[in-house]
Parts: C-alpha cells; structure tokens; sequence
C-alpha cells in the first residue's frame, strides 16, 4: 500500500514553475550595466528573442497554474507541453509536467518526464525528483526502482522522514522483505504515533512475517484509533498491489471476531493473486477459524 501525499503538491510545482520566470531580469540587468542610463538600449536583439521567448513561457506556465489550482491536470499538463516546446531545456517544467502526470495517475508518462528532467538538470530538486520519481516508478510496476529512488531521498522541508520511511514499508513489503518492511512502519510511527493508516500497515506486516500474535496487538490498537478501519477507505490511498487492501480489511475482520467477513475476505485476495507468497499465512490463519 502506498501513501499518496496529495498535500504540497501543488506547491511543489508552483515552486519548479517560479524558478522559469526569472531569466527575463538577469537580460536587462546585463544589458544596462553598471551605471547605466534610461538611455541605453534594454535589450540586444538575440537577448530581446531569448527573453520573448521567456515571456511566452512564463504565460502558459501561468494559466497551467490555474488550472493545477482547479485540478483539471489533463489541461494543465498540455499547457506545460507547449511551454517546453519553447524551453525544451528547462528541467522546472518537465519536473512540473512529471508531477502533473502523477496527479493524473499517468504513471509511466510521470516516469519518462522525471528521467527527463534529472538529465537535463542533475542537480534541480535533486530530493523531489527522486520522491516522485520512485512514486511513480512503484506505480508502474517497478517496485525495485521505486525503491532504489526512495533510498537516494534525504528527507527535509520538503519531504518529511516520517512519509520516506512509510513509502519504503509499503515497498519493502510489495517485495517481500518484510524484515525493512517492518523496520520502516515502526520509525515511520515514532515520527506519527497517532497515524491510522501505519497501524493497519504494521499489523499485516507482521501477520505476513508469522509474528500473529504480534499483529493482532497492532490490529488492536489501529481499531482502536479508528473502530470503522474508515482510514483505510480513504481516497489519498493507493493500494499497491491494487487487491492488497483485502488482506487489511480480512485481519481488521479476523481480530474483530467477524471470521465470516475475514474469510471472504482472504478469499478474494487469493482469488486475485492466487501464486501469492502470503497464501500460507492466510491458510495458517483459515486453520484457526
């Protein structure tokens, strides 16, 4: 399962995007001199072309900004295609297309834009870049590359520890290394101890990992923090692989004592995956009812 941070989003595009209006001053600046006067020529002619140029890219970029704010990305996104035919060489706009994509779910689109972005600017949001780009890549089915991004994050302002140890859990646990998996949920719980949805994440790692008794503590205290499991239910969620929030939904029933809705449950994540690693703790716990 993995967290989508919808809040900040927007931000951090409106951050990228700021960075392409500024060159227009640099030219003027560079064109007056020192102690110049009202009397010198602004602009040279090719640095008049490069900064119209600028301008009428800094417009479009302008009106994607609206739209992000609207959240209407398909529109957005065109917007910002036909500024980097403008500025096909300024790594702000292709990493503000690649977060478009992602808002739109077009994952593999996010992926090529961002791979574009870091060749062009290897040193631009070095942290976004990578977030979003393992983000992206964990959503197209590359779990192992999404990974290796998430691992190359420091966290910071802009990505706070807490979300970075959270998606490597979900990552970990996608791969089956369960192990890092469970490491990760709990130092993402010291940073969120009150945050529903790790619990429910930790209880079906350690469930996976055989540690049962351990999970139902954990399934416990996450019902405990939320009775309806409703987090779980939330749209900023995006459940990797899709079917694993049966497996969640079936322990939450399990430890409940709703074995029927558990069983049903485990039948549907079987019936979805049924070569799936974690069929023997499902059987181990079908045992039991």
């Amino acid at each position: 399962m993995t967290w989508f941070i919808r809040l900040g989003l927007a931000a951090w595009v409106v951050t990228a995007l700021t960075l392409t209006w500024l060159p227009g001053a640099p030219l003027e600046a560079r064109a007056r001199g020192k102690g110049a006067t009202r009397r010198t020529p602004r602009l040279k002619l090719w640095d008049r072309v490069l900064y119209d140029r600028w301008r009428r890219a800094d417009a479009l970029t302008m009106k994607a900004e609206k739209l992000l704010a609207r959240k209407k990305y398909a529109q957005a996104a065109e917007l910002i295609r036909q500024a980097i035919k403008i500025r096909p060489y300024a790594p702000s706009l292709w990493f503000a297309l690649g977060t478009m994509h992602s808002l739109a779910g077009r994952y593999p689109q996010c992926v090529k834009a961002l791979q574009r972005t870091r060749q062009l600017g290897p040193k631009f949001r070095p942290n976004l870049v990578a977030f979003r780009l393992g983000l992206c890549l964990s959503l197209s089915d590359r779990i192992a590359e999404g990974t290796r991004e998430y691992l190359k994050v420091k966290p910071g302002r802009w990505v706070k520890a807490s979300i970075r140890h959270w998606n490597l859990a979900d990552n970990y646990m996608a791969l089956g290394r369960l192990t890092e998996a469970v490491s990760h949920y709990q130092n993402a719980l010291r940073y969120h101890p009150g945050q529903r949805v790790l619990h429910f994440a930790l209880a079906v790692a350690l469930d996976r990992q055989g540690r049962r008794r351990a999970a139902e503590r954990r399934m416990k205290r996450a019902l405990q923090l939320d009775p309806t499991a409703s987090a779980l239910a939330s749209k900023d969620i995006i459940w990797l692989p899709a079917y694993d929030h049966h497996y969640y939904q079936a322990l939450r029933f399990f430890v409940a004592g709703r074995r029927a809705t558990a069983l049903d449950h485990w039948q549907r994540f079987y019936q979805s995956a049924p070569r799936t690693p974690w069929r023997f703790v499902i059987q181990g716990r079908v045992d039991e009812m």
